[in-house]
């Protein structure tokens, strides 16, 4: 059963403590929202399909990308090595986006930046 508070900064906090799931705590403007949230990830842990976002809400697409060239593309043969197709991005297409912003719009978004790199992909 999830805890719903409302905090001194007049927001309210869901907490849910479920035995073998990690405690989950999640701040929300409406204690509607609040509720909602709660029953949803409740659900899903009773039906064991919960992921835990937290890293990912925190983690910046450029931060991702960084971390996969060095600790996944590093370990590939260069000839399917990824470094070269994502390496020359531009600073400003991956400004501040979060990792579950990422959809179709970001990558049409990005398009235009890859093709601008050193080499151009044809179709």
């Amino acid at each position: 059963m999830a805890t719903i508070t409302k905090t001194p900064s007049k927001t309210w906090k869901a907490a849910i403590r479920k035995r073998g799931w990690p405690a989950t705590i999640k701040t929300f403007r409406t204690k509607r929202d609040a509720e909602d949230w709660a029953r949803r990830t409740e659900d899903e842990m009773v039906r064991g399909v919960y992921i835990d976002r937290a890293d990912a809400n925190r983690m910046l697409l450029k931060t991702a990308i960084d971390r996969y060239l060095r600790d996944i593309s590093s370990t590939k043969k260069p000839s399917t090595a990824s470094a070269g197709s994502i390496s020359f991005l531009p600073a400003g297409c991956l400004h501040p986006p979060f990792c579950p912003m990422v959809g179709p719009n970001l990558v049409e978004r990005l398009r235009p930046c890859q093709m601008v790199g050193p080499f151009t992909y044809s179709t």
